[in-house]
């Protein structure tokens, strides 16, 4: 998926409140969707989750998911972003 169509399906949101919510710019998520591969809303459960650490149970009301399915798309997720750690560099790493 190119980038450019990524934006475009995360274009529902402000860039300032999609930040506040996935912890991430849009264009960075749509960077991470391309690298890793998942379905925009697999990844943004697992962004969520990252930066939110929800009740399962809330968290997949919020995304309109049983829990089950927000359990396997979060772990799938996290997963395909595990799998990112010896291609991508984090220039703030000190931080």
């Amino acid at each position: 998926m190119a980038i450019e169509e990524s934006m475009e399906e995360l274009h529902i949101y402000e860039g300032r409140q999609f930040k506040a919510f996935f912890g991430y710019s849009p264009a960075h998520t749509a960077r991470l969707l391309q690298e890793t591969g998942l379905k925009t809303r697999v990844l943004l459960m697992t962004l969520y989750f990252l930066k939110s650490y929800p009740r399962e149970d809330v968290a997949a009301q919020l995304f309109q998911a049983s829990r089950v399915h927000y359990r396997s798309g979060v772990r799938d997720g996290l997963a395909a972003l595990v799998a990112l750690k010896d291609r991508v560099v984090c220039r703030n790493a000190g931080l």
